[in-house]
């Protein structure tokens, strides 16, 4: 019978912790079995990809504002350059948003070449 070396309790046979306290039992040799690892271990700071998330809220955004002339058309080429960046950062990071945020922008700025194109015809008739 195993006794553990932090609470005194008796360790079971074929137990690695000790049931009342979740202390490492010793195995036996005496030493006692090392913490297990996880696999994803969450306490590790994550890296984000901040100018592509900006990138993919400010093309949002400018989808709904495109038919400002001046305003979608400034907002479209901001969230192109922040997609851009995103995607071509060299950090280990999720470039997905900037992958998202890319499309939305070419999108954005296709509708924007639309509705200033039906306007400047619109307003020259």
């Amino acid at each position: 019978m195993r006794f553990c070396g932090k609470c005194g309790a008796a360790i079971p046979e074929g137990c690695t912790y000790c049931t009342e306290c979740g202390a490492p039992a010793p195995n036996a040799t005496g030493a006692a079995y090392a913490q297990p690892v996880r696999a994803n271990d969450q306490s590790s700071p994550r890296v984000t990809n901040g100018a592509g998330r900006a990138g993919l809220i400010l093309s949002i955004i400018s989808l709904f504002i495109c038919w400002l002339p001046m305003i979608g058309t400034i907002a479209e080429l901001i969230s192109l350059l922040l997609c851009l960046c995103g995607v071509a950062t060299k950090k280990n990071c999720n470039k997905g948003s900037a992958k998202v945020g890319l499309v939305f922008a070419i999108i954005g700025t296709i509708v924007n070449l639309l509705v200033l194109g039906f306007m400047g015809n619109w307003w020259s008739a």
